[in-house]
């Protein structure tokens, strides 16, 4: 078995919620920005829901990956029954997930999608997971990720994605600490320009891209933290200053940190 057999055998899922919902127009007020990635299935009606990079048109039949952090809000003028799953992944998972486009039209089910997202929520939601329940959820995850990865290029196998992974699962386990492209380059034994041109043709992003786009995650998810005031965050995460950081993070996510933080006590955490 050659190692990237190995490393796509390794990717794992941790489950945070898993269930089923019937939503009306009041689901814009608690779709907002969530910390995990999901996965829908919608069983009928329709929504688009507004990303921070794209728009989803929500349909039945289909299936929707929504990456971590990147859901602005949701809008729909009928009922919504979907089904939906909130999972961290481990860091082949994250390297995986990060080669994903947005798939904007979603992906069509197979017949058994829908019974699969009903077993996990059967097994998930039961009073005590075993060690045999848990690698149970974990394939079918791998079952329902891999309809999104049918649906890519066919190049993907070609461009070996996993061939960043150490500098991934780096950036990803150090998102605090100062990162600088050049150190990258060199933990990857490659000249910097050659280094960038390669991490952003497999990732889809430039490497500092992908830095600053990960430091803000994080911010969000430290903003959830009252205690924190926006200039600690910033600094916290090794941006040179607060201004540069609110600055950055406007652009990228089109509110300001206070803004956001704003927004996130004034909605709920329920799906």
């Amino acid at each position: 078995m050659d190692e990237l057999s190995e490393l796509i055998r390794s990717v794992g899922f941790y489950l945070q919620e898993a269930n089923f919902a019937c939503v009306g127009t009041f689901w814009k007020n608690i779709v907002y920005v969530w910390k995990h990635h999901r996965i829908y299935y919608i069983e009928s009606g329709k929504a688009l829901m507004t990303l921070r990079s794209a728009t989803l048109e929500l349909e039945p039949g289909n299936l929707y990956y929504i990456p971590q952090n990147s859901v602005v809000t949701a809008s729909n003028t009928q009922a919504l029954s979907h089904y939906y799953i909130h999972f961290i992944p481990n860091a082949v998972g994250n390297t995986l997930l990060n080669a994903f486009p947005v798939f904007c039209k979603g992906v069509p089910s197979r017949p058994e999608d829908k019974e699969i997202f009903k077993t996990i929520i059967d097994v998930y939601n039961k009073p005590k997971l075993s060690t045999a329940s848990q690698l149970f959820l974990n394939g079918y995850m791998q079952i329902l990720l891999s309809r999104f990865v049918e649906k890519l290029d066919p190049s993907f196998d070609n461009q070996n994605v996993f061939r960043f992974f150490d500098i991934i699962h780096y950036i990803d386990t150090n998102i605090e600490k100062k990162i600088t492209v050049k150190q990258l380059a060199s933990m990857a034994n490659l000249n910097e320009v050659y280094f960038s041109n390669c991490f952003s043709k497999i990732i889809g992003r430039s490497p500092l891209q992908y830095i600053i786009e990960k430091k803000l995650q994080h911010a969000m998810h430290l903003m959830q933290d009252e205690r924190l005031s926006i200039k600690e965050i910033a600094f916290q995460l090794n941006f040179s200053d607060e201004l540069y950081f609110s600055r950055l993070f406007k652009k990228k996510n089109g509110i300001s940190p206070s803004e956001f933080r704003s927004f996130l006590a004034s909605k709920g955490s329920a799906e």
